[in-house]
Formats: C-alpha cells, sequence, structure tokens
C-alpha cells in the first residue's frame, strides 16, 4: 500500500474525522469562554482553525464519496454529510470573512469603521452608525427594567434607517447586525453594543435543516 493511498485511508476513516469533528467543538468552546475580541484573535481568525476546518471538511467529502454509485437508500446518509459540509463552511466564511466586536457608545457618538483582528487593522462598515439616544427604564422600585438605544444609520450622508434596539430586538443592515449587549453600570448614559458580521449564517442554517432531515430519515428508515 503507497503511502497516498494510507492518507487517503486515514482521512477518510470515521473515527478520524470524528476526532476532528471534537477537535473544532472544543475550539469553539473554548474560544465561547473568552471575551469576544481574544476569541476572534486567537481562535476565530487563525490559520490553524481554518486549517482544521477545511481538512475536516475535506475528509467529512472524501468519507461520503467512498461509493461512487448513488442509491435512494443511503439518501439519509447523504444529507447528513452534507449538512455538516455546509456548516463546516459557514464557520469557515465567518472565520475568513466575518467579525464581532462590542463597543461603548454614548448619546452623539458615531461610528463608520471597528477595529479588526490585526492590530492597527480597522474595518470600514460601509455606512455610519449614530446614537441618537439612550435610554434605561426602571420600575417604580428602582430596579432596571429595560434599556434601549436609538440607532441612526447613514449611508452617503443619507439618513436610511431608524430603530430602537432592545436585547431581544437588533438592528440588521447591510450583512451587519447590532446587538444590544449591556449598559455602563457607572454612566447610565453609555450603551454598549456588540457589532457583528457572519456572512457563513445561511451556511449554517441550511447544515442545520438537511442534518434534520437526514437523521430523520435514517430514524424512520430504521423503524
Amino acid at each position: 500500500m503507497t503511502l497516498t493511498v494510507k492518507l487517503l485511508t486515514l482521512l477518510k476513516n470515521p473515527r478520524f474525522i470524528i476526532a476532528l469533528m471534537t477537535a473544532v467543538i472544543l475550539s469553539i468552546a473554548a474560544g465561547s469562554f473568552w471575551p469576544t475580541e481574544q476569541a476572534e484573535k486567537f481562535v476565530y481568525h487563525t490559520r490553524w482553525f481554518n486549517g482544521l476546518l477545511m481538512l475536516f471538511g475535506f475528509c467529512t467529502i472524501l468519507s461520503a464519496l467512498r461509493k461512487n454509485s448513488f442509491k435512494f437508500n443511503r439518501l439519509g446518509f447523504v444529507l447528513t454529510h452534507l449538512s455538516v459540509i455546509l456548516m463546516a463552511l459557514g464557520i469557515i466564511l465567518y472565520s475568513v470573512k466575518g467579525t464581532w466586536i462590542s463597543c461603548s457608545l454614548s448619546p452623539g457618538d458615531s461610528i463608520e469603521k471597528i477595529p479588526g483582528v490585526k492590530d492597527d487593522e480597522f474595518i470600514p462598515l460601509g455606512f455610519k452608525m449614530y446614537l441618537a439616544d439612550f435610554n434605561v427604564i426602571k420600575n417604580d422600585q428602582g430596579e432596571i427594567k429595560q434599556y434601549h438605544s436609538n440607532i441612526h444609520i447613514y449611508h452617503n450622508d443619507h439618513l436610511v434607517l431608524k430603530k430602537n434596539i432592545t436585547v431581544n430586538d437588533p438592528l440588521r443592515y447591510n450583512g451587519w447586525t447590532v446587538y444590544q449587549m449591556d449598559y455602563d453600570k457607572k454612566i447610565e448614559k453609555r450603551t454598549v453594543l456588540e457589532i457583528k458580521k457572519d456572512p457563513g449564517i445561511p451556511f449554517v442554517y441550511a447544515g442545520f435543516l438537511l442534518m434534520t432531515i437526514g437523521l430523520t430519515w435514517l430514524t424512520f428508515k430504521r423503524v
């Protein structure tokens, strides 16, 4: 058996693929314990993480192609493999093209670009985001009931969107999503926002859908 054949045998081995999937899950889990900026810099936008995802996707494709002929009774198997490939592709797209940072603003502040992963790197939003107002609403007992930010979006100096965002109601514009995350406890008129761009989301959602269909097919096929 040549070295190439041995390598291909290893790459499409289910145990090796499961080990790769475990490594991906553990990497994502580790990143979730860090602040957003550190997770972006040391996990999600690193070459080793991209390489791990691409190797995982490549091995999954090899595993799915082990049998050249397609049979209808293997539809569930094909769909589950395709779902994993789509989800991996979605994560890779986010790692390469996506970003996710938090920022703190006071009424009257505006931003047009955000810090990137690398030092001295800034990513243009393609529009200006202006914080018109921020309010913390309290109940009669003085407890925090809700807080929201009044965001104005300007594109080419024209006001194109106004929105009051709350914790469960973000603003979406031109591929970007702005979440209401928190506020400065010392300065209640200062909001904390999370700004995210994730071009891989449609692929991840499609992957989950195909996985649900594939697993359902496999379950009823065995009944």
